[in-house]
């Protein structure tokens, strides 16, 4: 994870919102952060959802590793489209392991996607 965000979105250090959201987080606890636009709260959340999954990724067996590990729900397309970029970018170290997908759907129209 610390590869992806250093070398493919060229972050060296958490926003704020990141610092203290990312280690309640990782404790299980429940987080509700409201802040501005840009402050980090996409990675706030992505970060431990990502650790936790590839944390029973490794430790999974067999049949267990294909399970859903996370439900991501937004309400807009273009979150939607967001969260799965950053999704896979932090995954593209250990795509082997666990991947990322999404699903749009309106009244008329419904798309699909994966890594």
């Amino acid at each position: 994870i610390t590869r992806a965000m250093v070398h493919k979105m060229h972050l060296q250090h958490p926003t704020y919102v990141q610092s203290q959201a990312i280690p309640i987080a990782l404790e299980g606890r429940d987080l509700l952060i409201r802040a501005r636009t840009g402050s980090g709260k996409t990675l706030a959340y992505a970060v431990p959802v990502v650790a936790k999954m590839l944390e029973k990724a490794e430790r999974g067996k067999g049949g267990e590793m294909r399970r859903l590990r996370a439900f991501v729900l937004v309400p807009t397309k273009e979150l939607c489209v967001q969260v799965y970029e950053v999704m896979s970018t932090l995954l593209s170290f250990c795509n082997e392991l666990v991947s990322a997908d999404f699903i749009i759907s309106s009244p008329s129209t419904t798309a699909a996607g994966g890594a």
